[in-house]
């Protein structure tokens, strides 16, 4: 072998495993996630026992952990809807890079003339792209 290939070798060989090693070390782990453009929700669905949805007067989400309200805004069509139908949002990806690659218990509170109705614990979480629900129920039934 010549000299100058050793010398190639000696000192770009190195070089070579040192930028990987940096490339990988710096990367965050969600650069290379390839995401959907959806935008994801998690809502509950609230029903009576005779199968009619639940109008709730107002409701609120909290992150149990540090008591933070994360209760969504809803325009007046939006309170339309949800009251309509019963299906009320917990959750969305708004919040997505907040609280990426973790999941966390939140609480529902929904209130009827100012008395609370319903009252659920949830774990939620956020992965490189979407919100998802990980633990409780998707529908709830009151009287």
């Amino acid at each position: 072998m010549t000299l100058s290939i050793k010398y190639f070798l000696v000192f770009s060989v190195p070089l070579l495993i040192l930028s990987c090693a940096y490339n990988d070390d710096t990367r965050s782990a969600c650069s290379d996630a390839i995401c959907t453009d959806e935008f994801r929700h998690i809502n509950i669905l609230i029903k009576h026992t005779d199968g009619d949805p639940v109008s709730l007067n107002s409701f609120k989400v909290t992150e149990l952990e540090n008591n933070r309200d994360l209760t969504l805004s809803l325009t007046d069509e939006g309170w339309a809807a949800v009251r309509r139908t019963g299906s009320y949002p917990i959750f969305n990806d708004g919040y997505v890079r907040e609280y990426q690659n973790k999941e966390f218990k939140i609480e529902f509170s929904g209130f009827i003339d100012n008395q609370k109705v319903v009252d659920q614990i949830y774990i939620v979480g956020a992965n490189c792209c979407h919100v998802y629900l990980q633990e409780g129920p998707t529908q709830l039934i009151i009287d």
